[in-house]
């Protein structure tokens, strides 16, 4: 199953208390990295210092046990969401003959059809 985990610095956190645990910090995602727990790692744009992991796990609890496991989460500097992820299945509607959508052919391909 595949979990977005929002890792989101807890209110008043500085950096100055982070960076003593950043070095083990990139040693155990790149352990998740490696075995594949881990798909991805992005920081969000617009919420500095907030880290999104995509993680491969086989439930959302298991993503987040693993994000329990990051030192900085372990000293409480960050908070944890998870996010279980499923497939969209709105476009299967494309595929109801009760919701068919014409084509839109250009006008000399129409002029062919019989």
């Amino acid at each position: 199953m595949r979990s977005l985990i929002i890792l989101r610095p807890v209110a008043g956190v500085t950096l100055d208390q982070f960076m003593p645990l950043l070095v083990e910090e990139e040693k155990t995602l790149w352990g998740y990295l490696q075995s594949g727990a881990v798909r991805s790692i992005n920081y969000a744009a617009d919420h500095p210092g907030t880290i999104v992991l995509d993680f491969e796990t086989e439930t959302a609890d298991q993503a987040r046990t693993l994000a329990e496991q990051f030192p900085i989460a372990q000293a409480g500097l960050f908070e944890i969401e998870v996010l279980g992820l499923a497939p969209y299945q709105g476009l299967a509607a494309l595929f109801d003959p009760a919701h068919a959508i014409p084509p839109q052919l250009p006008a000399a391909w129409m002029a062919t059809l019989g």
